[in-house]
């Protein structure tokens, strides 16, 4: 969301992150209701105390939605011992999980040069203010 409103204001001239524009996170999600009834696709969901806008029409399964709330508490990276470790899930689950987060829906990306082995990066919910 936040990503969303600094483009919003880039796209409409204005360099103070401040105002935004003048758009708020209201007006979005106000937005995008309005948008619904047409079929457009766009859904705004709260994971994990962010909140992301889905572009496309397609159900996050409830692994999904809990990697995605552990990727933002844990800096937009994890990989599949860390998952095991911290959420208790067995070695088919998080690997089960983690391939269709980032095979079939394309919501991460794998470094496989990391130093903990293969990384999964979540782009989405890092905070690139940070970056």
């Amino acid at each position: 969301m936040d990503d969303l409103l600094r483009r919003l204001a880039r796209l409409r001239g204005v360099d103070q992150e401040s105002s935004l524009g003048g758009i708020s996170v209201e007006d979005v999600i106000r937005s995008i209701k309005t948008l619904s009834p047409l079929g457009s696709g766009y859904e705004v969901l709260k994971i994990g105390g962010q909140m992301f806008i889905r572009s496309v029409p397609r159900e996050l399964d409830v692994d999904q939605g809990v990697l995605l709330a552990f990727a933002s508490e844990h800096g937009g990276v994890f990989n599949e011992r860390l998952i095991m470790q911290m959420l208790g899930w067995n070695d088919v689950r998080a690997r089960n999980a983690i391939d269709n987060m980032v095979k079939r829906d394309g919501l991460g990306w794998v470094d496989e040069q990391a130093e903990t082995g293969v990384d999964v990066w979540v782009p989405s919910t890092l905070n690139w203010q940070d970056a």
